[in-house]
């Protein structure tokens, strides 16, 4: 039975415990009374434990946020599709557009791949410069389109973006990097590089130890 349902209930209550009393008219109009306020205290006590703490909306936005979420400076594909446009660092020759990054992943140690790139949000470029993280398979795409020949990624002028798209999770995790159809130029007197390549990719392999070591020393044994 609902709690509406249960109002009802009371309220039919009140009206047959009147057609009993009618001689008793004044008697009646104070229960009635009583009746109605103790069905506002059922209602408030119906609505305080509807109330959430936060608006739900709220976390449903960051839900989405964290779906979304670059990881700050890094950025890390997501299950479903990141887009990229790659950079080449200051500091760095187009062939080492690149810096090989060792993460640790179950206590072993695995290597990744680091490069510059600016990310398509929001259906606009965002100019502001992240560092992708590649795995072995969507570095491998991403040197074989390059190795093609047909599409040139790190041209300034006439480079393509890549599409990494992410499914399934755990061991039946897939990936596919195609390149954009359309050139992506880039102006890279619009580009403000704060670090370099090199600098970001130690900066992620002290912070992923970090954060391990602080696991394992929660762990009670």
């Amino acid at each position: 039975m609902t709690d509406l349902d249960q109002m009802q209930d009371y309220e039919d209550l009140v009206y047959a415990e009147h057609i009993l009393e009618k001689s008793d008219q004044d008697p009646f109009l104070d229960r009635l009374d009583r009746s109605m306020k103790r069905l506002d205290e059922i209602e408030v006590i119906i609505m305080a434990e509807k109330k959430y703490t936060v608006d739900v909306s709220k976390w449903e936005d960051k839900l989405k946020n964290l779906d979304n979420s670059s990881g700050g400076n890094y950025v890390f594909p997501q299950v479903g599709t990141t887009k990229v446009r790659l950079l080449v660092s200051p500091e760095r020759e187009a062939e080492e557009f690149y810096e090989p990054v060792s993460r640790l992943f179950r206590e072993q140690e695995k290597t990744q791949y680091m490069a510059p790139c600016i990310v398509f949000e929001d259906k606009t470029w965002n100019m502001d410069v992240k560092y992708l993280n590649m795995n072995k398979t969507v570095f491998k795409g991403i040197l074989s389109i390059m190795a093609g020949g047909e599409y040139d990624l790190l041209s300034p002028d006439k480079g393509h973006a890549v599409q990494i798209t992410r499914t399934g999770e755990g061991l039946k995790t897939q990936y596919t990097v195609l390149p954009s159809m359309q050139q992506v130029p880039v102006d890279y007197g619009m580009i403000e590089f704060e670090y370099e390549l090199n600098e970001m990719a130690r900066e992620l392999e002290a912070s992923d130890r970090k954060d391990k070591t602080e696991e394992y020393e929660d762990v009670p044994f």
